[in-house]
């Protein structure tokens, strides 16, 4: 039965993540946050699309008509690749030579977990 709650408590993300590598797949994920539970690879929009949603609810609740409000999409991306997971994985990720090229195309920066 502890085992049972356990499983229940895990998130979603760590689901998926543990079941995609079971299965020895190199995966690729929409968020970071399946490549810092453990996936291969993490992109999309920066967390900061989020705040910025949330600035829109506070407007709302405070009376503001959600049709006056401007449409917002993200503008910073990320890119997360967890090394350890390629490492299991037997992949070999290249070495970057530079961030910057990555900026230059809209990717907020590129991060490796550990």
């Amino acid at each position: 039965m502890a085992a049972r709650l356990a499983e229940m408590r895990r998130s979603g993300s760590e689901r998926l993540v543990d079941l995609a590598f079971a299965r020895h797949s190199p995966t690729k994920y929409g968020y970071r946050s399946f490549a810092d539970a453990g996936g291969l690879i993490g992109d999309g929009p920066s967390v900061e699309i989020s705040h910025r949603a949330a600035f829109c609810v506070a407007k709302i609740l405070k009376g503001a008509k959600p049709a006056d409000l401007p449409v917002e999409q993200p503008t910073k991306f990320e890119l997360v690749i967890n090394l350890k997971t390629a490492k299991a994985l037997g992949l070999t990720i290249p070495q970057f030579g530079s961030q910057a090229s990555l900026f230059e195309v809209g990717f907020e920066g590129l991060a490796f977990a550990a």
